[in-house]
């Protein structure tokens, strides 16, 4: 019997990618908007809490802005994915370019724009694209946050150290690339925005034109497959 093809978009080295841009783009933010991780949401749903709980209304509003853009990134993605049909069944191909063209139009925004603001809309990429790509061939992963996929890692090494199944041994060994090539996504992030400043995200957007070159030749094989 024939193995199913595994998607393009569920392979390990595909996701692999896209979670060191969610890397990248954590550094990003970090090195060049203020110092501020753009993904850091469960800290941004605690600051609002403390806020609360302080009467504090601009650190409040520090912390409601970049959820709001998180969950806006999210409703934006599932907006996209809702015109599949219109758009050919390749959604996930011109979810890419939009994240594409708006790492390049963040790396055109000088300094002198608060960095509140950019870390904003970098909330919203993020977000965007953590809905966007939310599984791989063995399971549930996340692109831009690391706390599930260190949850999964502990879950998979228990398996792996009770159970030593080629499967079990295969998928943890494959898991550990997924989660340390967020923090290598962070490394090369940090590199770059050390030596290009702010349009190190150009760099990310190069990154994610490879990857829509990618998936464009992958469903060009598919076709004349069938």
């Amino acid at each position: 019997m024939e193995k199913e093809e595994i998607s393009l978009i569920e392979r390990p080295a595909f996701i692999a990618g896209i979670t060191a841009v969610g890397g990248f783009c954590n550094a990003y933010t970090g090195m060049t908007r203020g110092g501020v991780f753009a993904n850091a949401h469960t800290a941004n749903m605690a600051k609002l809490g403390i806020a609360v709980a302080t009467l504090n209304a601009w650190d409040a509003f520090n912390a409601v802005v970049p959820i709001v853009g998180c969950f806006l990134g999210a409703f934006l993605c599932e907006l996209i994915k809702g015109k599949d049909d219109m758009l050919g069944g390749h959604w996930h191909r011109y979810a890419l370019w939009m994240e594409l063209a708006a790492l390049v139009m963040v790396g055109f925004i000088p300094q002198s724009v608060p960095d509140f603001w950019v870390n904003a809309f970098m909330s919203l990429v993020t977000g965007f694209q953590l809905d966007v790509f939310r599984t791989w061939a063995g399971g549930n992963h996340n692109t831009t946050i690391c706390t599930g996929n260190l949850r999964t890692m502990g879950q998979l090494f228990y398996s792996w150290l009770f159970r030593r199944t080629d499967v079990v041994s295969q998928k943890a060994a494959t898991y550990v690339g997924l989660l340390l090539s967020f923090p290598l996504g962070a490394s090369v992030g940090a590199l770059l925005c050390l030596w290009m400043g702010v349009r190190a995200s150009w760099a990310a957007g190069l990154f994610l034109l490879m990857w829509i070159l990618w998936m464009t030749v992958d469903e060009r094989r598919q076709t004349l497959k069938t």
